[in-house]
């Protein structure tokens, strides 16, 4: 009898060394739980200096990464969800920002507060007919 080729017989891979992508990541992640958008905008300004070529891999994962943030933050999907469809071009506006501090900072916490507001207004009693 053949022995069957199972997850145990697999043995486990290893996982690739950090990179400086992965490691930049990490700290877009804290920057973001901490409210630090201007601290991070700096910080990618700075990674693309030191690592050109791979500002790309970084650049694709803000928009990614922001919704999940302001998700987090606000627990409103619904009202998320209604300003994306509201803000079509809201991910690459994100992306054009990330090289100025200030504007990518104004420009998640003006997400951040459409966010809130629809949030709030999908909350609201309306009116009876």
């Amino acid at each position: 009898m053949v022995a069957s080729s199972t997850a145990a017989n697999i043995p486990p891979r290893k996982h690739p060394p950090e990179t400086a992508v992965s490691d930049f990541l990490v700290t877009l992640n804290a920057l973001l739980k901490d409210n630090q958008y201007t601290a991070l905008a700096d910080a990618f300004v700075a990674f693309t200096k030191t690592h050109p070529g791979l500002d790309f891999f970084i650049e694709e994962a803000i928009p990614a990464r922001v919704a999940d943030h302001v998700l987090s933050k606000s627990g409103a999907a619904s009202a998320f969800t209604t300003f994306t469809l509201q803000n079509p071009n809201w991910a690459v506006e994100l992306q054009r920002s990330a090289l100025d501090p200030q504007a990518f900072a104004q420009k998640i916490n003006e997400i951040e507060a459409k966010v809130a507001a629809l949030a709030a207004a999908a909350k609201a009693p309306t009116s009876p007919a």
